[in-house]
């Protein structure tokens, strides 16, 4: 028999901040309510009704991606089927979030009661703890930069963090390297990608 039930919530956040959160298995999983163990992959709940009945399964978790702004979570057992879906929707203010949760199995006359409590309890983590990534302040004023002077690269080299260095061959296919590279550490707001020789400098603000 199967158990429906969905929830919904909105943030400030952007969908993008909020996919990344949810695709970080123990930030779902470790909030869970009715959640006794967790090893690995292996989740382990404990479903009780009127006090009296209880279950408890341990469930193997796995997490996909499915199609754009949809993100499954499956949590098996033996005999069990409980999953957790999000469904993300962007408009200009905020991220509209849409918790799902079905459960197939047995126990499902102890494990639908429950329904309820896990979407508004996952609903309300993702509320309160996703948050956007806020630039840092670097104190600096890029608009009067000329990076063709030693002395302005020096001051974003002063301000910047060390990201990675590289020796590469990227003569064949420079623009994909770039891009590659800028792809890793897009998350800064000021990226300064410098090259000398065989060695590629990149750093961020």
């Amino acid at each position: 028999m199967t158990k429906l039930y969905s929830q919904e919530v909105s943030t400030e956040t952007s969908c993008k901040t909020v996919e990344k959160w949810l695709m970080d298995k123990t930030n779902v999983v470790s909030n869970l309510p009715y959640l006794v163990g967790l090893k690995g992959d292996d989740v382990t709940l404990r479903f009780n009704r009127m006090g009296i009945f209880s279950y408890k399964e341990t469930f193997s978790t796995e997490i996909g991606l499915i199609g754009k702004d949809f993100i499954e979570y499956k949590l098996k057992a033996k005999s069990s089927l409980l999953e957790l879906m999000f469904s993300l929707n962007q408009t200009p203010k905020e991220c509209n979030i849409k918790v799902m949760l079905k459960y197939v199995g047995e126990k499902e006359w102890i494990v639908s009661k429950a329904l309820p409590t896990i979407g508004n309890e996952v609903a309300k983590t993702v509320g309160e703890q996703v948050k956007e990534e806020r630039p840092m302040e670097t104190g600096l004023d890029f608009g009067n930069l000329d990076l063709g002077k030693i002395s302005d690269v020096s001051k974003i080299l002063l301000k910047s963090k060390l990201e990675k260095t590289e020796n590469i061959d990227a003569e064949p296919n420079l623009a994909v390297f770039l891009e590659n590279m800028y792809s890793e550490v897009s998350k800064y707001p000021v990226v300064y990608i410098s090259g000398l020789g065989e060695g590629c400098l990149l750093g961020f603000l």
